[in-house]
């Protein structure tokens, strides 16, 4: 199943993942610049896919490639293309938010943004001088958002962040990321989600992801006439494109 045709910084092919009773399996998948959503229920494989991409874990076939570079995840150019806040942060918990941010500026060298992780502090209302292990879970999710996003990679891959956040965070941080998927900083961003409110971004292409298979990819003109609908219809929309209970809740 193809994806938009504009250039895409991330390039898919041919993806096997298998555990226990579970296959991902993608033939073919783009993420172009901007934000692209990844929707699905919960165990559709939306983090396996994001850890596959990010090299947390390897795949029994298939090749990822971002901005022309074959996966290589001990190799610190690969490490510099790609960046994964994953749903249940993993901090280090001695450390203060302002070390732990100094630290990371100085392994990134040039490619930090301090400017953009001065704004995204100010913006989540961080405290800087907490140690990271007494933050809140939405709270490291939001500083581990703001060292990935500083550090400019080619991709921001970010697993379920909005699950966390009260409805005004949820808000502000959308608004967010639609400002830096504006801004470029960084080239593309794939945000995985169950949530069909986090669809109110508009973001520039939706991948549909089911029992390890990619459903429905969205751009162009079906990606505006998916984003237009009442959130019922997207529901049954999503239910035709997986074969779901049309009654289901979320997508």
């Amino acid at each position: 199943m193809a994806s938009s045709t504009q250039t895409s910084v991330l390039q898919v092919r041919d993806l096997r993942v298998s555990f226990d009773s579970f296959e991902l399996s993608i033939d073919e998948l783009g993420v172009p610049k901007g934000l692209t959503l990844l929707l699905g229920e919960n165990g559709a494989g939306k983090t396996t896919l994001m850890r596959a991409v990010a090299g947390y874990l390897v795949p029994d076939a298939g090749r990822v490639n971002i901005e022309g570079q074959l996966s290589n995840p001990g190799d610190v150019r690969w490490q510099r293309l790609v960046a994964f806040v994953e749903d249940r942060p993993r901090v280090p918990k001695y450390l203060t938010l302002n070390d732990f941010l100094k630290i990371t500026a100085a392994s990134f060298d040039s490619q930090w943004d301090a400017a953009l992780a001065e704004r995204l502090l100010n913006t989540f209302e961080l405290p800087g001088n907490r140690q990271m292990g007494k933050l809140s879970r939405g709270m490291a999710v939001k500083a581990l958002i703001v060292v990935a996003a500083a550090a400019c990679p080619a991709l921001l891959l970010m697993d379920e962040p909005t699950a966390v956040l009260d409805p005004l965070a949820r808000h502000e941080f959308l608004q967010l990321l639609s400002g830096l998927a504006e801004s470029g900083s960084s080239r593309a961003m794939l945000m995985s989600t169950h949530l069909l409110e986090d669809v109110s971004i508009k973001p520039t292409q939706i991948i549909v992801i089911a029992r390890g298979r990619a459903a429905k990819i969205l751009f162009g003109d079906g990606l505006d006439d998916f984003i237009s609908l009442p959130v019922e219809e997207k529901i049954r929309e999503i239910a035709e494109w997986t074969k779901r209970n049309p009654e289901m809740s979320n997508a």
